[in-house]
């Protein structure tokens, strides 16, 4: 039976993926150039939201070496400009997530000084995760290596 939703949950995925590129239209490639794209993050790894990110201002990260000139190849097949296009990938594109390290932060907060002010600064935040206002730029970080949450428990 999950072979009969496999073509939509594909074509789902694509139309997902090309949005979070700012591409509109259906190109034969792309889902060719899409699987390049997380090939090369997986390679370097590379975090997804800070990378996507990075692409909605057009910023073309040094990890993705050959890929971001045919992504850019592949955008003057699109129409509008260059504003819009970045404007339409940072609306799908969150510029902060709920990252484990900043739950573990806050958990810690909570439970070992009963403060809780750092839940209501990051729920502030990921209220608006689309954008960040200044002084919460380091809400968009992906943890340092020693920050990093290795295990996590669901206690629902």
């Amino acid at each position: 039976a999950l072979e009969a939703f496999a073509p939509a949950y594909s074509r789902c995925w694509l139309d997902g993926m090309r949005a979070k590129l700012g591409l509109q239209t259906v190109q034969p490639a792309d889902a060719a150039l899409i699987e390049s794209l997380l090939e090369e993050m997986h390679r370097a790894g590379a975090d997804f939201t800070v990378s996507f990110r990075a692409l909605s201002a057009q910023a073309p990260p040094p990890l993705f070496g050959e890929w971001f000139p045919r992504w850019q190849a592949r955008l003057r097949l699109e129409d509008g400009t260059d504003a819009q296009r970045a404007q339409r990938m940072q609306a799908v594109n969150p510029a902060v997530i709920p990252r484990n390290h900043r739950i573990e932060q806050v958990i810690r907060a909570a439970v070992d000084e009963k403060d809780f002010a750092p839940f209501e600064r990051l729920a502030t935040v990921l209220a608006q995760p689309f954008g960040l206002a200044p002084g919460n730029e380091s809400y968009a970080d992906p943890p340092l290596p020693q920050e990093r949450v290795l295990h996590t428990f669901c206690g629902t």
